[in-house]
């Protein structure tokens, strides 16, 4: 697992994926992502790998907090089932 504490820009998003790659990962775990979006679960295309995440929610502040995810090259993305 690893706490990405936001990834909420795309740049930042675009960084993490870039480094997944640059070692060689197949799958990561991510904790603490803190994209919220309506559906309960996003699956999101970056640079040829797979992004998905479970939406975080807003606290009484209104500020985004926890979200989980899982990040997956191509060969991993091809081992889910549908």
């Amino acid at each position: 697992m690893y706490p990405v504490r936001t990834i909420t820009q795309p740049e930042r998003r675009k960084e993490l994926v870039h480094n997944f790659s640059a070692q060689g990962i197949e799958i990561l775990g991510l904790q603490e992502h803190r994209i919220v979006h309506e559906e309960p679960t996003s699956n999101e295309r970056i640079l040829g790998k797979t992004l998905i995440t479970t939406s975080a929610w807003r606290n009484s502040v209104g500020a985004a907090t926890g979200g989980v995810g899982i990040l997956l090259n191509t060969k991993a993305t091809k081992c889910l089932a549908n």
